[in-house]
């Protein structure tokens, strides 16, 4: 079983099925058990053939034991080993900041530095994906790695868009969370 924090409220849980020679008859679901300190804050059921549940409602920036059991017509099997799981600190109304420096130049003759501030999530390191959208759907990776600034040389923007080129930005958490957010950046062609 896998267990990691999606948002400030909300856990996903992961797990297989249980080998056969365990089962006790045909297993008819399973039961997703979260608890925080022995207390018992969700007991959820998921039909047989389901092995993963988004667990919602749950409290920020707290620590949950989440277990799992199957269950036969003869009743409930043996609990999983517990896995701890926190939820994100709630980031409230603060937002990510994204910019270029310099927020306009020319096609692969200027260096953008482009930086982010205020992630939130627990779980560093993050590591940062910078993206471009070109055309007939293909995308162009401008940055991937653990650094939330980088220089990088653009390509010419959209004519119609007054020579603007959207750059996609995001931070993933080392429990797999993602947050994402976008800039615009003017290139102008040579």
């Amino acid at each position: 079983m896998l267990a990691y924090n999606i948002s400030s409220t909300e856990i996903k849980v992961y797990w297989g099925s249980i080998p056969v020679y365990l089962q006790n008859g045909i297993i008819l679901g399973y039961h997703v058990i979260v608890t925080m300190k022995s207390s018992v804050k969700r007991n959820l059921t998921a039909l047989a053939d389901t092995r993963e549940m988004v667990v919602s409602d749950l409290q920020e920036s707290t620590t949950y034991q989440v277990s799992i059991s199957g269950f036969t017509v003869k009743g409930r099997g043996v609990q999983s080993n517990p896995v701890n799981v926190t939820t994100d600190k709630y980031r409230g109304t603060e937002t990510i900041a994204c910019n270029a420096n310099p927020s306009s130049g020319v096609a692969v003759e200027t260096s953008f530095s482009l930086s982010c501030a205020n992630w939130h999530d627990l779980n560093t390191p993050l590591l940062y994906d910078c993206t471009l959208h070109l055309a007939e759907g293909l995308t162009t990776i401008l940055w991937y790695g653990y650094s939330s600034n980088v220089e990088v040389l653009l390509p010419p923007g959209d004519s119609l868009k007054n020579n603007s080129l959207k750059i996609h930005v995001g931070a993933t958490s080392s429990t797999g969370s993602k947050e994402t957010t976008s800039l615009d950046v003017q290139v102008c062609d040579v």
